[in-house]
């Protein structure tokens, strides 16, 4: 579980993070808590969870949700 693995990074040090999270993922079940789009944007999944109606869907489907 990574919760906001990436927040406190700057795009060069992000990408290589990232990097080894998708590495990481082909493997194992992992679970991702992030603000960022670009850090889940390869997920196969993801819940949205906010104030108002959570979103479940794919990631094509959540870029668009608002």
């Amino acid at each position: 579980m990574l919760d906001e693995a990436t927040s406190n990074l700057d795009n060069e040090y992000e990408a290589i993070v990232q990097d080894s999270i998708n590495t990481i993922s082909k493997n194992i079940t992992t679970f991702i808590i992030s603000r960022r789009l670009s850090t889940i944007k390869r997920a196969d999944i993801i819940y949205v969870i906010s104030k108002g109606p959570d979103k479940t869907g794919y990631p094509a489907s959540i870029i668009t949700y608002k």
